[in-house]
């Protein structure tokens, strides 16, 4: 009992050549814009987590420093800036930097001490009596998590599309 199998060379040959759009140009945008859609969901989480400053009236200081330094600055939303960070292609893996410039950052992520001696002119022994710790706030490394958890599920929507372009 058999049947007749019929076999349209055509189609793999077409089947082949959409292939090979995989490994060219495309994979690379692929990859480009996974990690930009990454970097911009990761500044959309850590700049709203990020603390801003209060001065008292009339000290000149204006809070929000930080939070626009995870943007250098600029007025863009997450996903504007996101689109124009460089990404570094290092054989088969992308990466794009994003880190914030300001050079308190890492005493608010991590936490730190209030007072020194040579801040308050107090001796060593005075000080060391007031020293405090600010506990810190974490912004970056809790993005970080959540970011991992979500990840899988951005990268697996952007393979769906990325093959339904490629096979249609």
């Amino acid at each position: 009992m058999s049947k007749d199998v019929e076999i349209n060379i055509d189609d793999l040959i077409e089947f082949r050549d959409e292939l090979k759009k995989l490994v060219d140009v495309e994979l690379k945008e692929f990859f480009e814009a996974v990690a930009k859609e990454l970097a911009a969901r990761f500044l959309a989480l850590v700049v709203p987590a990020t603390p801003t400053g209060i001065y008292p009236n009339g000290s000149g200081k204006v809070g929000g420093t930080l939070k626009r330094g995870w943007t250098a600055g600029e007025e863009k939303n997450a996903y504007a800036f996101a689109k124009s960070i460089d990404i570094k292609n290092t054989g088969d893996k992308y990466s794009i930097v994003i880190s914030n410039p300001v050079e308190y950052a890492s005493y608010v992520e991590y936490g730190h001490r209030t007072v020194t001696a040579s801040r308050l002119d107090l001796t060593k022994e005075e000080a060391q009596d007031k020293k405090m710790w600010v506990r810190g706030k974490f912004m970056m490394t809790r993005t970080e998590l959540i970011l991992n958890q979500k990840s899988p599920e951005v990268i697996e929507r952007y393979l769906t599309e990325f093959l339904m372009y490629i096979f249609g």
